[in-house]
């Protein structure tokens, strides 16, 4: 397997939400489609249909290979460009932001947001119309 060969861009064509695995297709390879690619992530973000996802293949000449996920590039573009901000956007109506300058934490919803357990405010309490 050459060097190129370990790192592939492919296109999810599939999702195995059971598993956590996605079918992609590599138009670089005549658009060839490997299924069962495993997402390497501990958490649960699978990709949606027709994502760009970067993806590793292991150097042994096997077809085992792991999805490593969207990535940035000019039709994915960050959501927020600034190096002082965390940004982690669920979707269209949730994003959470954290900015290190200030030491802020931000959460973007549009529905309501539901916490099971106790809660300690060691602070203030203020609405938003304050």
């Amino acid at each position: 397997m050459k060097n190129y060969d370990i790192l592939r861009i492919g296109i999810v064509d599939g999702i195995n939400e059971r598993e956590g695995t996605i079918r992609a297709m590599f138009p670089d390879r005549d658009d060839a489609v490997i299924n069962d690619i495993a997402l390497f992530s501990f958490e649960q973000n699978l990709p949606e249909i027709d994502d760009t996802v970067l993806c590793l293949f292991l150097p042994n000449g096997s077809e085992q290979a792991f999805c490593l996920g969207p990535y940035f590039h000019a039709e994915n573009p960050p959501p927020i460009k600034d190096e002082d901000m965390y940004v982690k956007k669920i979707d269209e109506e949730l994003v959470i932001k954290y900015d290190y300058r200030s030491k802020q934490l931000t959460v973007d919803a549009v529905n309501e947001i539901q916490i099971n357990g106790n809660i300690r405010v060691n602070g203030t309490i203020r609405s938003g119309g304050e």
